[in-house]
């Protein structure tokens, strides 16, 4: 009897419960598990809200139900803490590790319901992935990712292209520090030092996925390299630099604003 009332929620005054009593308070609907309640009450309200907003980024603030965006964000801390835990457990090799993980809140049946309706575990993530697919469509429509700032058919994407060259040289920076035996000017240092110490959303996986799509990284050297490509062919063409025209549009080339100070003993 003990096992069956504690089954049911039940770990205390479990002598008074009989099997009849389980059985009437069962036919009424009774709620043995006050949290399991709670849980699913919220669980239905993120499915009808998936159902009107097609994904589950329920804002932390969200005035028609503030419990559900509060709600919602503690399923993705409490995850976090689990996945965390089991990281350790395995990288210390400690059986301990193993019974934190257990002992969170969320269950991997409940793991299994919020993947069933296609929750979404980490927010930023999942939005750069969302911005990369329009950079996607992007490169297959117009051949290049040079995404202007304001491009009205994807309104985040120019943004989110220049966000991704930023974090790129601080993840480069981070990078080459670790390679600082090998550089001598102080002067770079000192700048590496000063990008690398900001923060960064850019990893070995996104400069993969972003090189696949050839993703332009630095768009000034890539407009010099086709200007330099162009004259070479005039040349290769025409045998000589002589035209007027052509001296004209050299020197703008050379001399505009976009590129004082990136001429390189290289070019």
């Amino acid at each position: 009897m003990r096992q069956e009332a504690e089954e049911n929620g039940i770990t205390t005054t479990y002598e008074f419960i009989t099997a009849e009593r389980i059985d009437r308070l069962n036919s009424i609907g009774f709620v043995w598990n006050a949290n399991d309640a709670a849980w699913n009450l919220r669980f239905e309200e993120l499915k009808q809200y998936i159902e009107e907003h097609g994904n589950s980024c329920v804002p932390g603030i969200y005035l028609e139900n503030e419990p559900l965006g509060l709600w919602v964000a503690k399923q993705r801390r409490t995850y976090k803490v689990k996945h965390r835990v089991k990281l350790e457990a395995k990288k210390k090799n400690r059986e301990e590790g193993k019974d934190l993980a257990a002992e969170t809140s969320l269950s991997g049946e409940r793991i299994d319901k919020l993947n069933a309706v296609g929750f979404i575990w980490d927010v930023h993530e999942a939005q750069w992935l969302e911005r990369y697919a329009e950079l996607k469509k992007y490169r297959r429509d117009h051949g290049d990712t040079l995404v202007p700032k304001h491009y009205p058919v994807y309104p985040f994407l120019g943004r989110w292209v220049d966000k991704q060259r930023f974090d790129f040289k601080r993840f480069m920076a981070k990078k080459k520090l670790e390679e600082c035996d090998e550089i001598e000017d102080p002067e770079e240092i000192e700048e590496l030092e000063r990008l690398a110490s900001l923060s960064t959303g850019m990893t070995e996986e996104r400069v993969r996925l972003l090189d696949a799509e050839d993703f332009i990284w630095d768009p000034f050297n890539h407009a010099w390299e086709q200007k330099y490509n162009e004259f070479c062919m005039f040349v290769r063409m025409n045998g000589h630099t002589a035209y007027a025209h052509v001296e004209r549009v050299m020197i703008r080339w050379l001399d505009g604003p976009r590129f004082k100070g990136r001429i390189t003993e290289k070019r």
